[in-house]
């Protein structure tokens, strides 16, 4: 460590229920603002920097706990497998989206309107109806995916996922809640 252990001190600053940890977290970096926090959002990653050098290490270890638990032989094997259970995985999406594609232009040929479209997308199994109310202006709107719904309110899609699965339930921005 650059600065030495020595230079720093643990110490704890409020005992709480663990369903409540990130929302004090995030009080006590808000409140507090600490220089060697280097995450601003509390359970999050996202917008922290890291060096291209960590990045290779961190992905290196992942790879390598991946390749010791893996039945393949050589790294040769494990490799080649690994890229093979992808390419698998990735036709397999391209094709469940060309199918759901050819279905809605179908549809539109069939001058079926874009709210029963929107509805029939709504329904596979790739996607998930998002209601989000502004608790502001009272109004409830529908969004035919999570990561639609994360457009429009300009946060990750992994944001809204946690709300729908219930891990995180407070208001966003103190304004909108899943509907």
């Amino acid at each position: 460590m650059k600065n030495g252990f020595s230079n720093f001190k643990l110490e704890i600053l409020e005992y709480c229920d663990k369903n409540c940890t990130i929302v004090k977290e995030q009080y006590y970096i808000d409140t507090l603002n600490p220089e060697y926090n280097i995450c601003l959002k509390a359970g999050s990653s996202l917008g922290r920097i890291t060096r291209e050098e960590t990045r290779l290490k961190l992905r290196n270890v992942w790879l390598n706990r991946l390749y010791s638990r893996s039945k393949d032989n050589t790294l040769r094997e494990f490799i080649i497998n690994s890229l093979q259970m992808k390419l698998n995985e990735s036709r397999l999406k391209i094709n469940k989206l060309y199918k759901e594609f050819e279905k809605i232009k179908l549809l539109k040929e069939s001058k079926i309107s874009y709210t029963t479209r929107m509805k029939i997308l709504a329904s596979t199994k790739i996607s998930q109806v998002v209601l989000i109310t502004d608790t502001f202006k009272n109004v409830t709107t529908e969004y035919p995916s999570a990561r639609r719904a994360a457009e429009a309110l300009g946060v990750s899609n992994s944001t809204i996922m946690n709300k729908l699965k219930g891990i995180n339930a407070k208001l966003y921005k103190n304004r909108y809640i899943k509907g």
